[in-house]
């Protein structure tokens, strides 16, 4: 499947709009990533942890964003947009995508 954050594939690639298709992920903290994160925000630091919990949303997301095109019958998403969200009381991160299912014309 061919996935975008632009408008066209290429003028190679017409296609027509099959329309919105949408995914989410949410994911909690565990207790170490927080303490180590606050440890690093007060000192200085890479946090790792959380560029881990931001991949997994986003493999989550995509995964099933690409699935939800696929039962629509379409061949690639374009103008994909993402939207993560920090849910401070619950120690989680939501992770919003959506963008236009297409198919392919002469594929």
């Amino acid at each position: 499947m061919i996935c975008t954050t632009t408008d066209l594939i290429d003028s190679q690639h017409p296609y027509e709009v099959i329309g919105l298709v949408t995914a989410h992920s949410v994911r909690a903290r565990n207790a170490f990533s927080k303490m180590g994160a606050s440890f690093k925000s007060n000192f200085g630091g890479h946090i790792g942890s959380f560029e881990k919990l931001y991949d997994m949303l986003k493999e989550d997301a995509m995964t099933e964003l690409t699935e939800n095109a696929t039962k629509l019958g379409a061949d690639a998403i374009v103008a994909i947009r993402m939207e993560f969200v920090e849910l401070p009381d619950t120690e989680s991160a939501s992770l919003h995508v959506y963008g236009t299912a297409v198919k392919l014309i002469n594929k």
